[in-house]
């Protein structure tokens, strides 16, 4: 079940350039209304304060955590309101149907090696932890670590609690779409920038651009791990937070504006790359490969039906996709954006969709896949030179 409920994505998700490209799939400007809530689609970039008013006004606290004994009541410093169970652990109930509740006389007991993550604004738990993780606020981290490119020439793009708040991410685009005006591609450079409190994320920096025709997410560059997109990561520790580790992530940050002409570059040198249907199917079945002969008919199915669709995708025959392939097929430049496409918007998966989508951006997984892709079109066309800088 998805973590992201229809409310959590009116209330947790402001949408900014909505003059650039399309609105959320889960816009809901009635459910809004009727929980009187602000638009959270904006069509300009959306402004810095209302992203700390609207999803960043309370902040990450440290609590002591402490095992609670029971004890007699004589012994104890606390009283535990409880609900009672018979010896099999079944809730007792009352003559009305209400769980009985009986008083528990307890010992406080602290302790040092673990700590608590709690909301300052509801005090909801969050998170255990190890009394050594260090709270990367988000605020500090996701707004003012990126201040300094924020202003004139950047502006944000998006941003979000998923899990409630659990993690968060900032968007930080171009004013402006670039375009290739070879390829006819328009796109939103970005950074994006992602952090937790539940242990789920370090604090991580990765160059990504929206493609506007299609709205898939891409790496800035599909070549070798130091082109990955990957600018900066750091984990939870005490030496996270020292200046000279700060200092690091702001001067990474300012590679947005020549990620954006890398991009460019390979747009064109993947549109100029010819690849015909035989090849076509050499990557799929390397993406995508059949099952053994001996295998189920129903396994058989499953991926000759995910075949299906992705040649659907790319040869733009989907009514979901149509459109989106922008007249780049037969070459590298639409095998790649055609799988991307598929993987974003066709693919079959478990849940939720949005919620998969934004966590496989927030943590880099959408350039993995595309990676991938790139991989298997080298070896396919023998031309190592497309997964190698060198």
């Amino acid at each position: 079940m998805s973590l992201e409920t229809r409310e959590d994505l009116q209330r947790n998700f402001l949408i900014g350039n909505c003059k650039h490209r399309p609105r959320a799939w889960h816009n809901d400007p009635a459910l809004r209304a009727r929980l009187g809530l602000e638009d959270n689609h904006y069509d300009e970039p959306i402004p810095y304060q209302e992203v700390v008013r609207r999803l960043f006004s309370w902040k990450a606290i440290s609590v002591p955590k402490a095992n609670l004994i029971p004890c007699a009541k004589a012994d104890a410093n606390w009283f535990y309101e409880m609900v009672k169970t018979d010896k099999d652990g079944n809730t007792i109930f009352d003559e009305d149907g209400n769980p009985v509740k009986v008083t528990q006389p307890v010992r406080v007991s602290p302790t040092d090696s673990e700590q608590g993550i709690v909301r300052s604004d509801t005090f909801e738990h969050i998170a255990t932890h190890s009394s050594k993780y260090r709270i990367h606020d988000y605020e500090q981290w996701l707004l003012q670590l990126q201040s300094n490119v924020i202003g004139d020439t950047l502006t944000i793009l998006g941003a979000g609690l998923p899990k409630r708040g659990a993690q968060a991410y900032v968007q930080v685009a171009l004013p402006d779409t670039a375009k290739d005006d070879k390829t006819g591609i328009e796109f939103l450079p970005y950074i994006m920038g992602s952090t937790s409190l539940d242990g789920s994320l370090p604090s991580t920096f990765s160059a990504q651009s929206l493609l506007v025709v299609c709205d898939t997410t891409r790496n800035m560059a599909l070549r070798s791990a130091e082109r990955s997109g990957r600018i900066y990561k750091a984990k939870h520790t005490s030496k996270s937070l020292e200046d000279n580790k700060i200092a690091d992530v702001r001067q990474a940050l300012g590679i947005i504006h020549k990620t954006a002409d890398d991009m460019i570059a390979e747009f064109r040198e993947l549109a100029a790359i010819p690849v015909t249907k035989r090849q076509l199917v050499k990557v799929m079945d390397i993406i995508l490969p059949m099952p053994e002969d001996d295998a189920s008919q129903r396994s058989i199915t499953i991926m000759q039906n995910k075949r299906d669709s992705f040649l659907d995708v790319y040869y733009d025959r989907d009514p979901e996709t149509k459109g989106m392939m922008a007249n780049q097929q037969n070459t590298a430049l639409g095998l790649i954006q055609g799988f991307n496409t598929w993987n974003t918007h066709v693919k079959t998966v478990k849940g939720n969709r949005f919620e998969r989508n934004m966590e496989r951006a927030i943590s880099g997984d959408f350039g993995d896949f595309d990676i991938q892709v790139m991989e298997a079109l080298a070896h396919v066309l023998d031309r190592p030179e497309l997964v190698s800088s060198k």
